[in-house]
């Protein structure tokens, strides 16, 4: 756009190449999401992305399967409502790729490349189609992208599937960017650092905290929620779970556990005790010399 809001004739116009990875997420529905009365241009989200591979760049878009835009705002609200997983999928992708291309973790790939979201046993359960696949049906997913072995992937329809995908994406169990985001800073790993000279060292691995139940027939575990200080911290899911542990918490506070354990929705099972930060124990240990 030239000056007074003209458009620009070509002798003003400067040409600014295409050089840096670029990823776009979006959604079937805008806001206020408004059903489909005929089928869209299944190409119609992909468009600016197939520009970036046309200049050799990598690139990717991913539309999320019944989302709108609240997907991307998530206002813990019933009235601003949002697909069940369509802020996972967002956190999910946004967080590999600026793992691969502001970090340049190799580990990213298997992330981007993962099969996870075609098949993901949560979103399975509330359709009624049972189906798991958390990718538009209306809108190509495409990701055109360069690995860290020197290799080149390119998938233009994520939802159906391409060969060089993987299960093993290096993330154990369901993903929730709620647990992830509720979940209390620590030293090392995700989450804002503690600064220094806090007195508080990273846990260790003794320091963790295991909660287990009976088994109970007939009734199996499913669920688990773990909530510190009625907070909550961590969300687990599976067939038949016996045991939940968690990281042990750093400083040496007191705070408040609480587990409620599901079998076919219905809370089965509840623990209550009190835990302790790591540096309370080694502070005790140290005493007791």
């Amino acid at each position: 756009i030239g000056e007074q809001g003209c458009p620009s004739t070509p002798a003003d116009r400067t040409i600014v190449p295409i050089t840096k990875p670029a990823l776009g997420i979006s959604a079937d529905y805008g806001l206020p999401p408004t059903p489909n009365t005929s089928l869209p241009d299944p190409t119609l989200k992909e468009q600016e992305s197939k520009v970036y591979s046309q200049a050799g760049v990598d690139t990717g878009e991913i539309v999320i399967r019944g989302g709108s835009h609240l997907d991307f705002s998530f206002i813990p609200n019933q009235a601003f409502g949002a697909s069940l997983r369509g802020p996972d999928i967002t956190d999910w992708y946004t967080t590999a790729w600026f793992d691969k291309y502001l970090r340049h973790e190799p580990s990213a790939d298997p992330r981007l490349l993962t099969e996870r979201w075609r098949g993901d046993p949560v979103e399975a359960g509330v359709d009624r189609n049972h189906d798991g696949n958390g990718f538009s049906f209306y809108y190509y997913s495409r990701l055109d992208i360069h690995l860290s072995n020197g290799g080149h992937w390119d998938c233009e329809d994520l939802r159906d599937g391409c060969p060089g995908m993987v299960n093993n994406d290096g993330y154990p169990g369901s993903y929730s960017y709620i647990t992830i985001d509720t979940t209390p800073d620590a030293l090392t790993g995700p989450g804002a650092g503690i600064r220094a000279g806090s007195g508080l060292t990273p846990c260790s691995s003794w320091a963790r905290i295991i909660v287990r139940w009976p088994h109970r027939r007939g009734r199996p575990i499913t669920r688990v929620s773990v909530y510190i200080d009625r907070r909550l911290v961590l969300s687990r899911r599976g067939r038949s779970l016996r045991s939940v542990s968690i990281t042990g918490l750093p400083g040496n506070g007191r705070h408040h556990l609480r587990v409620l354990a599901y079998s076919h929705r219905r809370v089965v099972a509840r623990t209550t005790r009190t835990v302790y930060g790591c540096n309370h124990r080694r502070a005790h240990r140290r005493a007791r010399k």
